[in-house]
């Protein structure tokens, strides 16, 4: 029987591998433990999709009211004409911050469950001594301060894992993950300043700022969303790779 964390054969009867002393599970248990994320995966792909879409449109719009603002500091647009002008194109971003809400709630139920999932599925494939298990790699999200390390660290690890399940400490990480993570942060950041940008903005220039960082907030919120869609697709990728593997 062959031991999953060091892929040395071993006698059939045998409950500990020879060579690295890890208890040997069964091949077969393990296949039925381990399961397909593919609906889960492109379903949550698909939300990415419609979040990064309406992110692009938002980001548009932002644009859009900084020129208008812009415009006034330059004497080339009356401070009446700005607000008709801003209260316009606000309606025709209506629809689409209701598809960026939807799409975000949507993503907050979808992402955790699919970061649960792909957790078990690293145990399952063979990865020993993982730092989080699936539950907790949810809760760090949630608990104030840890949150802005912790997921991260949880992400790094299921990266990991589904690289090389058995030999996962030694799997160098790719960029996309502090990236993701980096943007992730700035959005909340940013974000947070813009609406109070917009809250306390009284003059022309006040709302050239708070449109500013309106862009800016859409931007990080947009590359976050990228970032996070590209590695959703090289864990599972790797997971079903690996998966395939070890039942050959």
């Amino acid at each position: 029987m062959k031991c999953l964390q060091c892929n040395v054969e071993n006698e059939e009867n045998a409950k500990f591998c020879s060579s690295c002393g890890v208890k040997i599970e069964d091949n077969n248990n393990r296949k039925e433990i381990f399961k397909d994320t593919k609906v889960l995966t492109n379903l949550t792909r698909y939300f990415l999709y419609i979040f990064i879409l309406s992110s692009i449109v938002n980001t548009y719009f932002g644009i859009n009211e900084f020129m208008i603002w812009k415009n006034v500091e330059n004497g080339l647009v009356f401070e009446s004409e700005a607000q008709a002008l801003v209260a316009i194109y606000a309606g025709y971003n209506l629809y689409n911050t209701y598809f960026r809400l939807f799409s975000f709630l949507v993503l907050f139920i979808l992402v955790p469950m699919w970061i649960y999932r792909v957790n078990k599925n690293s145990k399952s494939l063979g990865a020993l001594n993982m730092r989080f298990s699936p539950a907790w790699s949810i809760v760090w999200y949630f608990i104030p301060i840890f949150n802005l390390w912790k997921p991260y660290q949880a992400m790094k690890e299921l990266y990991q894992t589904s690289v090389n399940p058995t030999s996962w400490e030694s799997v160098k990480v790719t960029r996309y993950l502090s990236l993701w993570w980096t943007f992730w942060i700035l959005s909340f950041f940013v974000g947070n300043n813009s609406t109070r940008g917009y809250n306390e903005a009284q003059t022309a220039h006040e709302f050239l700022g708070a449109s500013f960082l309106w862009i800016l907030s859409s931007l990080t919120e947009l590359l976050s969303g990228v970032f996070l869609l590209i590695i959703l697709n090289i864990i599972y990728k790797n997971q079903m790779i690996y998966s395939k593997r070890i039942v050959e």
